[in-house]
């Protein structure tokens, strides 16, 4: 968690952003973000932006002879004393401006505003301000958003604003569904949150089109699953050393950089416009509008091409607050190019609003076109160029060449968040960073900061305020004019108070398996016949599941396995060869509780061939001294493995419990008595628990640095024995407020978590898999808190914040404990194993 916040310090470095944006950010912003008292960020220069894009520059064609590059007077100018632009007038000091207005005060006809009038015009408006309109105040010439007075239309200039936003039709008509429109994107090396965010959002929502994405040979099985039950079509993407041109290495260009077999002299970043071109061009079935677009840092909130229809293409602007002028968009100019000249430092020969490269939209030979042109200008800019100091010239920097200078006459640029794609990143960089900078003010870390809503978060949907006019009341990002932006990019600048508190709780991001039907009225009964395979090392996992299946009101327990629909094996691989397996029946799940990751030696040999066999497995992952280290291939969900059964196995996660027996009598006396602000109460003998032993002096060190006089550190009684659970162990979790916790060295999965949600307190424990792969995941920071269990800071920071907070750590506690009353005891885990197997699965609907 502390490494994600590490990235999210630094993500306002990638934007340009100078004095003068900052000074816009602070009037924008509401009174939560006042820059008194707070440093500002590193300082870069930020260039004017780009001109309006008028309303006869936008058409639905995409043959029109238009020229929507063509650059109009900027709507607010710095001019020297001949009424000439000066692009040098970006110093920030008052002196600069005051100079600037002087020479155009002293200019008949000029515009007396500085280069950051259009910034702070927009500015004003996104924030939720009155209509906004400009004023004066002090002796710099500071300027401010101001309400717009009864009667008056506002400052002239917003009219020039709004005529920008009322000019940005996207080129669309009406049109039917979205059955023919494709989304392509590169999707290499991603998690499978990244998979739910992107394909689950646009299945979610009704998108009904063609998905092609470029994945890696050796993908996560449980993600080729998942993308392969929503439909999508995937391309394996080889990637090879890049074998770029003598010329080209002596430039720098990454040699490094990493390359895909057809095009071994493009970097992935380029190469992938020529991988989506060839896609969408071989699709036959592709024939409407496409989406070419990143995809780490892009989900949907609609789908996009419902009811419309592209022609041309699209091009998305970011916010003003971002130009040209940044570095990723560095790029020669022709006449550089045809000298054969590299500058390092050059820039880009016009400085106007960015166009992101990472959202691309158009009918599909247009798309198709640009696409390949895009790689064309590349190449063309890097063998025309001989100079050993020259930069990689980026993609960012070739779309936006191509479109101001003319070279893509049917492509279309559509303002900030007037169109189907909302590119997030500057407001969210600025926002976040300004939220940080608040709760640093007060003497609060980063991480507690990052941990904090935004201001006017109601709990719920919105996770910001309406003063910042940039949600609808479901918390959906939105354009300027109320509506839902269809698509949102660079989500993840918005940071932990966005994505944790509103994202993650979407129904795209939690619905990986089906949730279990709690009506089961009228239902057939189902026959299972717990089996005895004739040894007796399992005590535990047989009383979880007499519970389970006993219990389950749709399963009636029989006991000849000859009569059973069918038959539950739940073993732990203690004596593999003397346990007798289940031959000869239709239906066997076996329930694999054991600590290694191998699977039982009689299923692979095929001693259950003549049945169909679901296997479920607890050790799902290969871990050393509690670090993660990968997933026990093949043991991945829904993937079929080569054992000797017919149809072959299916292996699915599965994890312990709750039970009857953990129930506390009386849990609100227990919550009101807890006496124990942390305890840790691991075990610290033997090779299993070397993991423990280091949490638990950890844990220690932390009282004892803290001087927390009301801990206990140390084992308090045996935990679960044949006779029960261990009555001073439960005592010690019912009376704690903090409990730390850890699993296995080895492996992943046991007791006691489950043992510790259901007492109640806040558990902390160190990263898991399995839990979040299940019906009705635990949530981190919802159900419990996972620590990352190398690094010790990272956890007495953890310490620290919940044990300074303890109204937050029994509201976690207290979800944690009705999340497993409601969704993880031995009843749930016997229906998600019905579920899974067709024969026996509810249908609804």
């Amino acid at each position: 968690m502390l490494g994600i916040n590490r990235l999210l310090q630094t993500v306002s470095l990638l934007f340009f952003v100078s004095e003068e944006a900052y000074a816009a950010a602070e009037i924008y912003l509401p009174t939560i973000f006042s820059s008194s008292g707070l440093s500002k960020p590193t300082q870069h220069r930020i260039t004017p932006a780009r001109p309006a894009t008028t309303a006869s520059q936008i058409t639905t064609s995409a043959d029109t002879a238009a020229t929507p590059h063509t650059v109009a007077s900027p709507e607010y100018r710095c001019v020297d004393g001949q009424g000439e632009f000066k692009k040098d007038f970006s110093s920030s000091s008052d002196n600069a401006k005051g100079a600037c207005k002087a020479k155009c005060d002293a200019t008949p006809g000029c515009q007396s505003f500085d280069f950051t009038s259009a910034i702070q015009v927009n500015a004003c408006r996104l924030y939720g301000h009155n209509t906004p309109r400009l004023g004066r105040s002090g002796t710099g010439g500071r300027q401010y958003c101001r309400p717009r007075a009864d009667g008056d239309d506002g400052d002239d200039r917003d009219d020039v604003i709004k005529s920008r936003y009322a000019a940005s039709a996207l080129a669309t008509v009406a049109s039917g569904t979205s059955e023919t429109a494709t989304i392509i994107a590169l999707a290499m090396g991603y998690d499978l949150a990244a998979h739910q965010r992107f394909v689950g959002s646009l299945r979610y929502f009704g998108y009904q089109g063609n998905i092609i994405l470029g994945v890696a040979p050796a993908m996560d099985p449980r993600h080729q699953e998942f993308l392969d039950r929503h439909n999508v079509q995937t391309h394996v993407v080889q990637v090879v050393p890049c074998k770029y041109p003598e010329d080209f290495v002596k430039r720098g260009t990454c040699a490094l950089c990493k390359c895909s077999v057809p095009y071994p002299t493009l970097n992935m970043e380029i190469g992938r416009f020529a991988l989506a071109r060839d896609w969408l061009a071989a699709c036959d079935r592709c024939t409407g509008p496409a989406l070419f677009s990143d995809y780490r840092d892009l989900y949907f909130q609609g789908d996009p091409f419902e009811g419309v229809k592209i022609s041309g293409v699209l091009l998305y602007e970011e916010h003003q607050l971002i130009s040209t002028g940044h570095w990723i968009a560095r790029y020669p100019s022709l006449e550089k190019i045809d000298a054969g000249i590299c500058d390092r430092n050059v820039r880009f020969p016009w400085e106007r609003r960015m166009l992101n490269s990472g959202t691309l939209i158009g009918d599909r030979l247009s798309l198709i076109r640009f696409l390949g042109a895009v790689v064309s200008d590349y190449m063309r800019v890097m063998h025309s160029i001989n100079g050993s100091n020259c930069y990689r010239v980026r993609d960012m920097a070739v779309v936006n060449y191509l479109y101001y200078s003319g070279k893509a006459p049917y492509a279309r640029a559509v303002p900030h968040r007037t169109g189907l794609v909302n590119t997030v990143g500057a407001e969210g960089a600025v926002l976040f960073q300004r939220h940080i900078e608040k709760y640093e003010a007060l003497g609060h870390d980063r991480s507690y900061a990052s941990q904090q809503p935004y201001e006017g978060s109601d709990g719920e949907d919105a996770w910001i305020g309406p003063s910042f006019n940039l949600i609808d009341k479901s918390g959906y990002l939105t354009n300027y004019d109320g509506m839902r932006s269809k698509v949102v990019h660079q989500f993840d600048r918005l940071g932990y108070p966005f994505i944790r508190r509103w994202l993650n709780h979407q129904p795209f991001m939690t619905e990986l398996y089906p949730t279990p039907v709690r009506s089961w009225q009228g239902t057939k009964l189902v026959k299972v016949h717990l089996w005895d395979d004739t040894t007796y090392f399992k005590p535990r996992e047989t009383m979880f599941n007499q519970e389970g299946w006993g219990g389950h009101p749709r399963v009636s327990l029989v006991s000849d396995p000859a009569e059973a629909d069918l038959v539950v094996w739940v073993t732990t691989q203690t004596k593999v060869e003397a346990e007798v397996a289940p031959r000869g029946y239709p239906h066997v799940a076996v329930l694999d509780y054991a600590d290694g990751v191998t699977l039982h030696r009689q299923v692979v040999r095929g001693n259950l061939s003549g049945s169909k066999v679901v296997y479920f497995k607890r050790s799902w992952t290969v871990r050393s001294q509690g670090e993660f280290l990968r997933f026990a291939l093949p043991m991945m969900d829904g993937v079929p493995v080569p054992l000797k059964t017919k149809p072959e196995t299916r292996i699915f996660p599965i994890a312990y419990s709750g039970h009857s027996g953990l129930l506390d009598p009386s849990p609100e006396e227990s919550d009101r008595a807890r006496s124990v602000s942390i305890s840790c109460s691991l075990r610290v003998r033997g090779r299993s628990n070397i993991n423990r032993y280091k949490i638990r002096n950890w844990t220690q060190d932390f009282v004892d640095l803290h001087n927390v006089t009301d801990a206990y550190i140390g084992q308090a009684g045996q935990g679960r024995s044949m006779a029960g659970w261990d009555g001073n162990f439960m005592k010690l979790l019912r009376r704690s407020r903090i409990v730390v916790t850890s699993n296995p060295s080895s492996w992943e999965g046991d007791f006691r978590l489950w043992e510790t949600l259901l007492a109640g307190p806040l558990v902390l424990i160190d990263k898991m898999t399995v839990p979040g792969l299940l019906p009705e995941p635990l949530r981190h920071g919802e159900h419990f808190v996972m620590y990352d269990p190398t690094n010790k800071t990272e956890l007495h920071d953890l310490l620290l914040y919940y044990w300074t907070h303890p109204e937050e750590a029994a509201a976690i506690g207290k979800a944690g404990r009705e999340r497993v009353l409601n969704s993880h005891m031995p009843v749930n885990r016997a229906e998600y194993v019905l579920q899974t197997i067709p024969e026996f699965a509810l249908r609804t609907g």
